[in-house]
């Protein structure tokens, strides 16, 4: 028997947690926030300023969540290395673009 069927030939559906189920809502409160927290918070920092800040305290939030969680890391540098430059381009290339745009 392979893993993940049924004894009746059916396969068994993984286990979900309920909050799974929210993430995708949580997502799209969270990402479209920030938004409005640029378009507040530009009045009173520069916008690259704001933007290491944001990021500073996405980082303190998110890094104690992903070890409690026990998120996967990636195990090869090359792996590393493409997440890495996907994110330098989503955003400090993307997110600074748009947070000048909304100082200017």
């Amino acid at each position: 028997m392979t893993a993940g069927a049924h004894p009746g030939g059916a396969a068994v559906q993984p286990a979900h947690p309920r909050w799974l189920a929210a993430a995708p809502v949580v997502f799209v409160v969270l990402w479209s926030s920030g938004f409005v927290g640029a378009k507040l918070g530009l009045p009173h920092a520069e916008p690259l300023t704001f933007l290491a800040l944001r990021f500073a305290l996405v980082v303190s939030i998110m890094l104690p969540v992903a070890l409690f969680m026990r998120a996967p890391w990636p195990t090869r540098p090359a792996d590393a290395g493409h997440i890495a430059a996907a994110g330098l381009l989503v955003q400090a290339g993307y997110l600074s673009g748009v947070f000048c745009a909304i100082h200017q």
